[in-house]
């Protein structure tokens, strides 16, 4: 009789002991899960490796283990995402000053953490999102980042007519033009749809021939299929083809198309050329 009860207390304390020991690797799960939200992935890590120390020691059951897998592989998936935006703004920090190495050695590092998030199990559209920001990235520089807003704004309309165009205005045809979703947009109350579109512009079919004097004006838009709206100042360039398409440019890349595009490829609508 004293030998079952021996054995049932005996029983009880390995519970807690058990129980303990699971309630250490959340807790250091739970702290891991705070630095890869600051995108302190090494810090992470660390919290890992001591994770897994405590698993080797320790008999727990395989839904636990299983459990613990599990959280290690969506925490280091935050904290990567997180310092892969990081590294990328970054890069575009780097272009804006014209420092060339520096945006190169952050977009290859960006690049190492994406193929590291693919592999860990995340969605495709993933790339597709950080490939926008590393397009933006690689045709930024200093003349885009402080002189182009101005040079667009007070640059003569015949500027923008012939092959003198100035680089900001050629610098927007190196932007991939969308033709999927086609864009719903407004313009001071009148509705007009896409002929196509990218992040650093748009061309909008039948402008009106009275419009034709514009310089500027505050659009509306948001994508076919979708309940988002997005509203953007632009320049109004000029009227090109046989439809009376609008050219229609953005004040800047960091526009609110791009938060469009990375919307739509966030739903697995990513944008088609």
């Amino acid at each position: 009789m004293a030998q079952g009860v021996m054995t049932g207390r005996t029983s009880e304390v390995q519970q807690r002991i058990l129980d303990g020991q699971i309630q250490r690797c959340r807790d250091e799960l739970k702290k891991a899960g705070h630095f890869a939200h600051s995108g302190d992935i090494e810090a992470a890590r660390r919290r890992f490796d001591r994770v897994r120390a405590m698993v080797k020691e320790a008999r727990l059951p395989a839904d636990v283990l299983n459990e613990i897998k599990e959280s290690i592989r969506q925490t280091e998936i935050t904290g990567l995402k997180k310092l892969t935006d990081i590294l990328l703004e970054k890069a575009a920090e780097r272009a804006r000053v014209d420092d060339i190495a520096g945006r190169a050695e952050a977009v290859k590092e960006a690049r190492e953490h994406i193929v590291r998030v693919l592999a860990l199990g995340a969605a495709p559209d993933f790339r597709e999102v950080c490939e926008k920001k590393i397009e933006i990235a690689m045709l930024t520089s200093s003349r885009e980042a402080t002189a182009a807003p101005k040079n667009q704004a007070n640059a003569p309309r015949a500027a923008f007519a012939g092959g003198d165009r100035p680089a900001v205005a050629r610098e927007q045809r190196r932007f991939k033009r969308f033709t999927d979703p086609q864009l719903q947009v407004s313009v001071e109350g009148r509705q007009f749809r896409t002929l196509n579109w990218s992040i650093g512009g748009m061309a909008l079919l039948n402008w009106p021939t009275e419009w034709e004097d514009k310089s500027r004006v505050e659009l509306s838009f948001m994508a076919e299929g979708d309940e988002a709206r997005f509203t953007e100042a632009a320049q109004f360039l000029r009227v090109f083809g046989d439809f009376r398409a609008a050219s229609i440019q953005f004040d800047t890349v960091h526009s609110e198309a791009l938060k469009l595009v990375q919307r739509l490829a966030g739903k697995g609508r990513a944008p088609k050329e």
